[in-house]
């Protein structure tokens, strides 16, 4: 009995995508005393090793630009 996968590639790629963004947003909003804890640079960094693109890649989907 073979299993039917209903997931398309695109499917896929948004859950990727909304994962990349959702991640980017709860680094950059942690604070200590109204300071950001994180830079840009590190959360770009930081999700680029997790998420195994590189960090042009992790801006583009950030900014909606892919």
């Amino acid at each position: 009995m073979k299993l039917i996968d209903t997931t398309t590639k695109k499917d896929t790629t948004i859950t990727f995508y909304e994962d990349v963004r959702s991640e980017y947003v709860r680094l950059s909003s942690i604070r200590l005393d109204g300071v950001r804890v994180y830079s840009y640079d590190f959360i770009i960094t930081k999700l680029s090793k997790q998420f195994y693109r590189s960090p042009r890649t992790i801006e583009n989907i950030i900014f909606n630009r892919v």
